[in-house]
């Protein structure tokens, strides 16, 4: 029997339920070589500060949860691995507008009337995506950003893509930011991080098959 055909008959066993965090957190990933804004740190500080994440873990996510203390799921064996001392420096994990608004500000960019204009004259603009249909947590999690970046003044609309699209246009670098989950660290976040090494980011246009499609690196 199925387990409806057991909750029908009344049939169910007796079990316990315990609150489980999921290992594969969701977040926000960056194209870091995505020109001319996503590349630079400062803009990706920025963005991460547009992203409420406690109202998500309590409204959006269900069963309600909380958000990660790190680039990882909140297992406490792993806090001996979060740097405190940075993680308050940049405040990154912080959800606040006005930090995001400045950041971008001393980078460079300007505020004429409600835009957010690079060192150019343009407007702050990108794409942000995700592979989440319309109604998913992860699309919803997108939505809420890209409602928040408008209000300080940047120019992003949501795009939906089909998996095997996403799939392609991520290892090849034609994106600039998307929502998905964070997966891959079972005993130690190393696990999740190692390939993001310089060795293995190569050039836009070119297909990532050694992982890190994020293209990150520190020199």
């Amino acid at each position: 029997k199925t387990y409806l055909d057991l909750k029908a008959a009344g049939e169910l066993p007796d079990f316990e339920q315990f609150p489980w965090l999921d290992p594969c957190p969701r977040g926000l990933w960056f194209n870091c070589a995505a020109e001319p804004d996503i590349i630079k740190p400062e803009v990706r500080r920025a963005l991460s500060m547009l992203c409420n994440r406690e109202s998500w873990a309590e409204n959006i996510w269900f069963p309600p949860s909380v958000p990660a203390k790190g680039f990882w799921t909140g297992y406490p064996l792993w806090d001996q691995y979060i740097n405190e001392e940075s993680k308050e420096k940049w405040g990154i994990f912080k959800f606040d507008p006005d930090a995001a608004t400045q950041t971008l500000l001393d980078a460079g960019y300007t505020k004429e009337g409600d835009k957010l204009l690079r060192p150019d004259g343009t407007q702050l603009s990108f794409e942000t995506r995700t592979w989440i249909a319309m109604g998913g947590c992860e699309y919803l999690f997108a939505q809420s950003f890209v409602e928040e970046c408008q209000k300080i003044g940047i120019d992003t609309l949501l795009k939906y893509y089909e998996g095997p699209i996403w799939e392609d246009k991520v290892r090849k670098g034609d994106w600039d930011l998307g929502f998905w989950w964070l997966c891959g660290a079972s005993v130690d976040p190393i696990e999740l991080y190692q390939d993001k090494v310089c060795e293995r980011a190569v050039p836009i246009g070119e297909e990532a098959t050694r992982g890190n499609s994020q293209r990150l690196c520190f020199p």
